[in-house]
């Protein structure tokens, strides 16, 4: 290149590149690194330092001086600090000099009290909860007063407590729910305890009262008391003396309505008649026809009621009852239907379809020629088919007419009643008198031998069985009547006399049965039976369950009195199964278990000076009459004794009994 210019490539230009320096005539090379221009390539040759880089020229050398904020790195150039660090040196969170807000610890700088390092280095604001945090505002790890630390968080001092120091709550004392200060410092008191505005304290609610409301005492009602911060019933034993007072019964008394023993309360189970003194759930003794199924239980039978004092006997349609009338069952037999009294009503009447009879114990079909009866046979009907009508229990004609199949057709002129159409086939005359010999109402002439009795079959006559005077069929169970003295028995047959359980009707020349409780009657009513089954006692025309009547006056209302408490009239007498002295006022002169006197007094068997006549040998129905036993009915095997106090086992009896030992039979 011509003087003045420097080869450069494959051309000539005008000076040496920034960087470098001149070799002459025309060649030239580069700077040190650091230098923007030089006088020669060592580092110690440099004119001025490069602009791109923190450099300061001293003797020739380009130094590195990083500003705040940076440091020299390995390769000497200058790094950014952490932002924490006004200076660093070495690394960027080498520490020399913090930022504002922060201190210097170490080589480190921190946040100040209740903040932390954001994700980019920044100082931010705990949440208020904290005191110290880390990674976000609610990241806790230390709490501010008021407040105690959950895990990671910060939540306030709970119901019952106070804050004790920063991050710390405290129990508050018993029966407070808030207080403040200190544990005993209440401000508030749980349900149960009252509050004492003078000492700011909760104290338990006092015997007898409850915690109405909180902080608020009441007092219990009369008959109860206070426990667990309410009121219960006095306990057994006990009674209300008191509002939130109970106070113990006499010691005669299981339970008691007050002070001394004529308080007593009965026994809780109506059946029974006397209970225990620990448990009054437990009878001692049942009221009179109640049952024992097990140990210190008295209830009624299935087909028995409660009257109040005693169990009774259901209706006999029903098969449980709440009492004694036909439209108080609660449940039928087998076949019965229930009709319930009303809507909302839990008793009714138990009754057979139309077609059927009551038989005492379920539902039985009606002879085919009634509607509807009240037994079997053809002379029990209550209603029949048109145009028959109801004589005396049997469907026929109406007077002047007989039955002709399905039909009634006039009978002759000269009958009132007849069973054919013709003159000789009368029943009953007008002149009220009976046929002639020759079913003829016509009273001349000597009769021919008597008739048979015809029953219409298709469009002919049949003959009636000898024994029926009418019949609608040729058998001795077709009968519809009969010729007196024979009675037309339910199964359709004539007979001498009513079968068993039977008894004649009104007019006397038909049966009908007897109450569903009799063996035998005179009547159709509960109340007019001769004879009972075995495991029924007569009483007083009535059948009563079991081997003994009723007695024909109640057991007094009996309760546990003193010795020498009982009214005028009434005698002390020990109450069995009770404590010993534990006293009842008795009606000695018609009590039925202590008639005379005292059946039972204790331990001392020299007081005992009357009879429980019910306990007698042989005894079916008896009485206390002015303090003597008085037998009524004896059981079979026995005979009542000439004085009428006790049952005799019968000779006739005790003969049997011999011939059957013997094998005489």
């Amino acid at each position: 290149c011509p003087d003045g210019k420097f080869k450069n490539g494959g051309s000539c230009i005008e000076g040496c590149p920034a960087g470098t320096f001149p070799i002459p005539p025309s060649e030239y090379y580069e700077c040190d690194a650091s230098c923007a221009t030089c006088s020669g390539p060592g580092p110690n040759q440099c004119k001025t330092c490069r602009a791109d880089g923190d450099y300061v020229l001293g003797n020739g050398h380009c130094n590195v001086v990083c500003p705040a904020g940076k440091y020299k790195g390995l390769q000497g150039d200058c790094l950014a600090c952490n932002s924490a660090c006004a200076t660093c040196d070495g690394s960027a969170t080498t520490c020399t000099s913090c930022a504002p807000g922060q201190s210097l610890s170490g080589s480190t700088c921190a946040c100040p009290n209740s903040q932390y390092r954001n994700a980019v280095g920044d100082c931010s604001t705990c949440d208020s909860s904290c005191t110290a945090c880390a990674e976000s505002p609610s990241t806790c790890s230390a709490c501010a007063f008021g407040f105690s630390l959950s895990g990671s968080s910060c939540q306030p001092c709970v119901d019952g407590s106070y804050p004790s120091a920063p991050g710390v709550c405290s129990t508050c004392g018993s029966g407070c729910t808030a207080c403040v200060g200190s544990a005993s410092q209440c401000t508030s008191c749980a349900l149960g305890y009252a509050f004492d505005a003078t000492t700011s304290s909760c104290t338990p609610c006092p015997e007898g009262t409850y915690g109405s409301s909180a902080g608020v005492c009441a007092t219990c009602p009369t008959g109860t008391k206070s426990q667990n911060g309410g009121c219960v019933p006095c306990p057994a034993g006990t009674y209300g003396s008191n509002p939130g007072v109970c106070s113990a019964c006499d010691s005669l008394c299981a339970t008691c309505d007050g002070a001394g023993p004529n308080k007593c309360k009965p026994c809780p189970n109506p059946y029974c008649r006397y209970c225990s003194d620990s448990d009054p759930n437990v009878c001692i003794s049942c009221s009179a026809g109640s049952l024992s199924p097990s140990p210190g239980v008295c209830i009624c039978p299935a087909n028995r009621y409660y009257t109040g004092t005693a169990c009774a006997a259901c209706n006999s349609r029903c098969a449980t009852c709440a009492g004694g009338s036909s439209t108080s069952c609660l449940s039928c037999f087998p076949g019965m239907s229930f009709v319930q009294n009303g809507p909302a009503s839990t008793t009714g009447s138990c009754q057979c379809p139309s077609n059927q009879f009551f038989t005492g114990s379920g539902c039985a079909d009606c002879h085919p020629t009634c509607k509807t009866c009240s037994a079997s046979g053809s002379s029990s009907c209550l209603t029949c088919d048109p145009p028959f009508q109801v004589k005396g229990g049997i469907c026929g004609c109406p007077d002047g007419q007989y039955r002709n199949g399905n039909i009634c057709s006039p009978c002759s002129p000269h009958c009132t009643t007849c069973d054919g159409p013709e003159y000789n086939q009368c029943l009953t005359c007008p002149d009220g008198g009976p046929p002639n010999s020759l079913n003829s109402c016509d009273r001349g002439g000597s009769p021919p031998p008597r008739r048979k009795r015809n029953y219409a079959i298709g469009g002919s006559c049949g003959s009636c069985h000898g024994s029926c005077a009418t019949c609608s069929g040729p058998a001795s169970t077709d009968c519809l009547s009969c010729a007196p003295p024979s009675k037309l028995t339910a199964d359709g047959q004539c007979a001498d006399s009513c079968p068993p359980r039977t008894t004649p009707d009104t007019s006397g020349s038909a049966c009908v049965n007897c109450d569903a409780s009799c063996a035998s009657c005179s009547g159709t009513s509960s109340d007019e039976c001769t004879s009972c089954s075995l495991d029924a006692t007569l009483c007083g025309g009535k059948c009563v369950p079991g081997p003994l009547c009723p007695s024909p006056r109640p057991s007094p209302d009996r309760r546990a009195y003193r010795s020498g408490e009982c009214p005028r009239g009434l005698t002390p007498c020990a109450v069995p199964g009770r404590s010993f002295r534990s006293w009842e006022c008795v009606d000695t002169r018609n009590d039925l278990e202590s008639c005379g006197g005292c059946s039972f007094s204790g331990l001392n068997k020299a007081e005992t000076t009357g009879q429980d006549c019910t306990a007698l040998p042989g005894v079916a129905d008896v009485s206390c009459l002015h303090g003597r036993c008085t037998v009524m009915k004896c059981m079979p095997g026995y005979d009542i004794h000439h004085n009428r106090t006790q049952c005799v086992e019968s000779p006739r009896w005790l003969h049997l009994e011999a011939r059957m030992t013997d094998g005489g039979l």
